[in-house]
């Protein structure tokens, strides 16, 4: 009876909405509008079947997008359906047994030794040369760095609490790092 696309919103208001970042819950309902809802979401939530959403990932990736867009969709609608099961809407999730496209790695580029040397040195007298030169010096992320407090630094070390980002409202937002391997 209830279409996906309105049982996508309910999902995300009432389950991702509690569960993740205001960013990422953004991000969720941009990745279901744009390729989820023109596609599948008019279908009624019961008549959703694994060939359904197997049709949508072959022709996103018609479209051109990469594997990794096909896969997040793919793990973010899953995890709408899965809850689906949990409230006993559906018998199973279809996107349970969906294949999905391998996996591209790219390799790491790092800068040779000559590249970081000249690095620094355009750093040198430019405004925000400290910022570049704190990020080649310790690996941290943009928004760990813009994050960092002074507390933060206890003579040598450096310690991340903390993450700057901007958010989709635009705003900057200060929050936690999202995993424990990230507060380091």
């Amino acid at each position: 009876k209830q279409p996906l696309g309105e049982y996508l919103d309910r999902w995300l208001d009432d389950v991702a909405g509690a569960r993740v970042r205001p960013r990422t819950l953004e991000d969720y309902r941009s990745l279901l509008s744009r390729h989820v809802r023109p596609f599948i979401g008019h279908l009624r939530l019961s008549d959703v079947g694994p060939a359904d959403i197997q049709s949508l990932y072959t022709r996103m990736r018609g479209d051109g997008l990469s594997p990794r867009t096909v896969r997040y969709v793919h793990a973010v609608l899953r995890s709408a359906l899965e809850q689906a099961v949990v409230w006993r809407a559906l018998p199973h999730n279809p996107a349970a047994s969906a294949t999905l496209p391998r996996n591209q790695r790219r390799e790491m580029n790092c800068l040779t030794k000559e590249q970081a040397a000249e690095f620094v040195r355009g750093c040198e007298g430019e405004r925000f040369g400290a910022l570049w030169l704190l990020l080649l010096g310790t690996g941290l992320r943009p928004g760990e760095a813009l994050g960092l407090k002074w507390s933060d630094l206890d003579g040598e070390k450096l310690s991340v609490q903390r993450s700057l980002s901007w958010t989709r409202s635009g705003e900057w937002a200060l929050a936690e790092p999202k995993t424990n391997r990230a507060r380091r």
